[in-house]
């Protein structure tokens, strides 16, 4: 197993070793000042696996997938409003199009 150093900028302040594979997949959270929480990989794309990787204050959820807006079990984007949209690898899709 390859493995290999991680270094990201002073702000994620993250050092540690990890299999090249799972890169991708890692998320580093991060709160802003106004409340909204994003989940970046180590790529500093957006990316969760286990649920919205940004989360605004005001309710609005996205979810990504290494830098792509991306959902196969539901919406990718549920607006405040309660509105939602539907993504596969960052192409806009009907609910009746997913798999």
């Amino acid at each position: 197993m390859n493995l290999y150093k991680l270094h990201t900028d002073a702000k994620n302040k993250l050092d540690g070793y990890a299999n090249m594979n799972d890169l991708a997949y890692s998320s580093i959270k991060k709160v802003w000042p106004d409340g909204d929480i994003e989940y970046r990989n180590v790529f500093g794309q957006l990316n969760r696996q286990d649920g919205p990787a940004w989360i605004a204050t005001g309710g609005t959820e996205h979810w990504f997938k290494n830098g792509k807006r991306h959902r196969e079990n539901g919406p990718a984007v549920t607006w405040a409003n309660g509105n939602t949209e539907y993504w596969i690898n960052d192409k806009r899709v009907t609910n009746n199009e997913l798999i």
